[in-house]
């Protein structure tokens, strides 16, 4: 079990957080991922398994505790700006007494094996030299002073943008065909919007609208009428 020393440590950050997280919304240091007009116009045309990125980013479900794999798909919305992958350790895991209880868990061959508190980030640089992080477990952005007044990150490793760009990862997105992989939206959508009648913290009105221009762009109404005809035909419905 996590100590009283730890608890209070991570009380120590909670009340840390709450503190710099209210002044970086107020001065706009941070900001949710809805917000960059761009970034977002630009995830709006990219698809992984037949879903706009501009969906999935926003979608707490489907992005808090999956930062390995969503992290990378805001590099699509970057456009010319620089940007590294970043892998570090931070408080917001590192101090969290249920991780701590569950890492104490572990047997010694496992906790080898382990980089407790590790997280995984983007960082893009625009134009005007200033950096900002990409946080894919919240969809938001702060600009990396802020982040890492709260966060103090230990960096274990980056990717820049040309390992990025010329990762077999990144160029499989690019080559999917939404006109084939559109139709796995029969079950997607319904996944998503289950996600918005049970509700999120952040971006409720921004997925509804992503989601709803995602439908008019693939025809989302015939799709569906199709894939229930076809289910109809094989005898799945009645």
């Amino acid at each position: 079990m996590a100590s009283k020393l730890q608890i209070e440590e991570w009380n120590q950050y909670a009340n840390r957080e709450r503190e710099l997280f209210r002044y970086g919304i107020d001065q706009g240091l941070i900001y949710p991922y809805e917000l960059d007009d761009d970034f977002m116009e630009r995830l709006r045309h990219v698809y992984w398994g037949g879903m706009a990125l501009s969906v999935i980013v926003l979608c707490n479900r489907m992005t808090n505790g999956f930062c390995y794999d969503r992290s990378f798909l805001s590099a699509y919305g970057f456009g010319e700006d620089d940007f590294q992958r970043v892998y570090a350790t931070i408080d917001g895991i590192r101090l969290r007494p249920d991780y701590i209880n569950k890492y104490q868990e572990y047997s010694e061959e496992e906790k080898k094996q382990f980089l407790y508190g590790e997280h995984c980030y983007m960082k893009r640089t625009r134009e005007d030299g200033s950096i900002w992080v990409y946080e894919p477990s919240y969809g938001l952005v702060y600009r990396q002073d802020i982040y890492d007044e709260i966060e103090h990150p230990m960096v274990q490793k980056t990717k820049s943008k040309e390992e990025i760009l010329s990762s077999y990862e990144y160029l499989d997105i690019l080559s999917e065909d939404i006109e084939v992989s559109k139709y796995a939206s029969f079950g997607l959508v319904p996944t998503y919007e289950a996600c918005l009648a049970v509700g999120q913290p952040f971006h409720m009105d921004a997925l509804r609208r992503e989601l709803d221009f995602y439908k008019k762009e693939i025809d989302y109404d015939r799709i569906y009428q199709e894939e229930r005809n076809n289910m109809k035909r094989l005898g799945f419905l009645s």
